[in-house]
């Protein structure tokens, strides 16, 4: 707070400013606080910065490292609250973490944790006490506890796989045996031995996951899990299905912030930093770009495999526009875009020009300029100039139309001119005339135009050879422009209709009418823009009709529905449905297959590769509920799901099926009875 103090012989009086610095945050305030420490996880909290840079903290970034090395690792990088619980620790391992605060406009400096082992808090017991003899009635020495039952209970699934790993992840067991469990041993093969082998240590993993690595990419293997307890290893349970050992694709995804969907506005000068989540198996390639411009040789970009950043330092206003993230791997691509205003001083006005020149007086026009600074044109300032002179004097301070006429003049006199728009931040950069003389001769006469006869007018002709099948493609997100060659004279109007609808200019759609073309733009083209355009060409001469077909390249629609349920055994059902309505203008390749318990909320694969709309889904467990969900992919990406209504897998009969015929068997056997009594 600053306070300003003025004062003469009537008084004094005083009046206090406050001046907000916006900028990346302070550390967080520590100590950092270590709890519920144990072999596998450790809970991290801490406190907000006291210096927040201005703005609200948008997240925090934890890291991590093993004291034994250097390197740190992130934890995660969009913690919004100020505790944290680190999972998947090595025990034993010492550890340090750090924390970040990070605001709009960067990251603080990081405030480091004291170093801590992944232990339980607790220890080995110490030895018994000395023994002494005890006189008691003779018992018999047998042990109360069995071997698990088989785990046919476990819920068996993979979550993830890659060239030479496979990671799976299942449930508790029913039956213990009485005991403990104590750890699961997990067994594998390939498709083609016969010979299982043990891929955890013999004492087997605590966990209910464990990631089996050192595999051979692209061989097929089985897996199978036991539990174990006190007394040994109890039965084995089968993966349901083979598993190959392949890199899993999976399309790139963007996440944006919801401050990064808005327009994000920068003070001029300040830094531009646009922080974007992403995802993608193989890791994506990114690509940042300006649209309608190339992007600033200052930009710095950072890559890693889960977020990218694009940094701007020292912005000024031609930094204004859209900036587009796309990222590209064998799963297809995505695109982004995030839209910047620099809040500035405008630029220059265009199209400057000297409307007329008459003996004492010059007027000029202009159109605003193509960046405001953000803010909105309050007016102009009009300047001039004598050739003699070498500064310029203000004509106008305040005009706030896109003409003025300078008068007062000096006949036969050389002048420069200059307009400059203002915004609320400030007077932007001048437009300025060539060298104007007043009073100076008429220029010639302007082109001779012959006008046509009638009879030799061509019709018009709209030439769509450039077009195969009268089809354009454009990818969704992206900007379509699309010019098609006119002929005819008089100049013919055009009209342009999607489904007997007449089209007008939009925000995102416009079409522009030249002597040789027609001139189609849509901006960030979406599913539905695709379809047939009908184009009519009319003129004194006649009308020609045509269309052009627009294919919006994006991933498909959703399934149809229902999903239709048949062919319920005690094992297995079989799936029906439809393909989607929209294919998104590239065939479905393939159709995804999830199912669930319904007492679960965990849905596990079943297929990805899919090629018909019917599947048939086996080995599942007699006498649950499950629900089943489907999605259809393209080379564009995954479509939204459709899933299934619920389904009991039992026997295929019924419970009254089952009743008469239990009735029957006692008719049968009372009948038999009364018949040995008669005899």
């Amino acid at each position: 707070m600053y306070t300003i103090g003025v004062s003469n012989d009537l008084g004094s009086k005083d009046a206090t400013v406050e001046v907000i610095t916006l900028d990346k945050p302070g550390p967080p305030t520590g100590p950092v606080k270590l709890e519920d420490i144990s072999a596998e996880s450790i809970t991290l909290s801490w406190e907000p910065p006291t210096y927040t840079g201005g703005c609200p903290i948008s997240n925090y970034v934890v890291e991590k490292k093993d004291t034994t090395t250097t390197n740190w690792s992130v934890v995660s990088a969009t913690v919004a609250r100020t505790t944290l619980k680190v999972s998947n620790l090595k025990t034993g391992t010492e550890y340090q973490f750090r924390i970040y605060a990070e605001n709009r406009y960067g990251k603080s400096y990081a405030i480091d944790s004291q170093p801590v082992v992944a232990q339980y808090p607790f220890q080995e017991p110490g030895p018994p006490g000395t023994p002494f003899p005890l006189e008691s009635e003779a018992v018999v020495a047998r042990n109360p506890f069995t071997t698990p039952s088989a785990p046919s209970n476990l819920e068996v699934g993979v979550t993830d796989h890659s060239s030479t790993t496979v990671s799976l992840s299942w449930s508790r067991p029913i039956y213990d045996g009485g005991a403990q469990i104590t750890g699961y041993i997990i067994e594998m093969k390939e498709a083609t031995d016969d010979e299982w082998i043990i891929s955890t240590p013999h004492t087997g993993v605590q966990a209910t996951n464990y990631t089996v690595k050192k595999l051979k990419e692209n061989a097929e293997y089985n897996f199978r899990i036991s539990a174990v307890n006190c007394e040994g290893v109890g039965e084995h349970v089968d993966l349901p299905c083979s598993v190959i050992a392949a890199e899993k694709l999976e399309a790139p995804e963007i996440e944006l912030d919801c401050d990064l969907r808005k327009m994000v506005n920068v003070r001029a000068s300040a830094t531009l930093r646009l922080f974007v989540t992403t995802r993608g198996k193989p890791e994506p390639e990114v690509r940042w770009s300006k649209a309608d411009g190339t992007l600033n040789e200052r930009a710095q970009i950072e890559v890693t495999s889960s977020y990218t950043m694009l940094v701007i330092e020292n912005v000024d206003r031609f930094d204004t526009g859209k900036y587009v993230l796309t990222l590209e791997n064998l799963s297809g691509s995505k695109s982004a875009f995030i839209n910047v205003r620099v809040l500035d001083s405008p630029s220059a006005p265009t199209n400057l020009g000297v409307k007329d020149v008459k003996r004492n007086s010059v007027s000029l026009s202009w159109e605003p300029p193509l960046i405001d600074g953000g803010a909105k044109i309050s007016h102009y300032i009009v300047e001039k100039r004598e050739q003699k002179r070498m500064a310029f004097t203000s004509v106008c301070t305040n005009c706030v139309r896109n003409s003025y006429i300078i008068s007062d003049l000096q006949e036969g006199g050389r002048y420069y001119f200059r307009v400059l728009a203002v915004n609320e931040l400030g007077v932007g950069l001048p437009a300025s005339t060539d060298q104007v003389k007043v009073s100076e001769p008429p220029l010639p006469p302007g082109k001779i135009v012959i006008d046509v006869p009638f009879k030799s007018r061509p019709q018009p002709e709209i030439n769509m050879k450039d077009f195969p099948h009268n089809t354009v493609y454009v990818r969704a997100g992206s900007t379509l422009k699309c010019e098609i060659p006119l002929t005819g004279r008089p100049l013919p109007k055009v009209t342009l209709s999607k489904d007997n609808v007449l089209l007008k200019s939009t925000m995102r759609f416009n079409s522009e009418v030249t002597p040789d073309s027609i001139k189609i733009s849509v901006r960030e083209s979406i599913a539905g823009d695709s379809g047939r355009y009908d184009i009519i060409a009319s003129n004194s001469s006649g009308t020609t009709k045509s269309f052009v077909n627009i294919v919006v390249l994006d991933r498909p629609s959703v399934p149809l529905g229902p999903v239709e349920l048949y062919d319920v055994t005690e094992d297995s059902v079989s799936l029906k449905w439809l393909p989607p309505a929209y294919d998104g203008g590239s065939p479905i390749t393939n159709y995804i297959i999830q199912k669930r318990e319904t007492t679960t909320a965990n849905w596990m694969d079943v297929s990805s590769a899919v090629a018909r709309c019917t599947m048939k889904i086996m080995k599942l467990t007699t006498g649950l509920e499950y629900q089943f969900r489907i999605r259809a992919e393209n080379r564009y990406g995954i479509s939204e799901h459709i899933d299934s209504p619920a389904v009991a897998v039992s026997l295929p009969y019924s419970k009254k099926f089952l009743l008469f015929l239990l009735l029957y068997i006692n008719v049968i056997i009372l009948l038999l009875i009364l018949y040995t009594f008669t005899m």
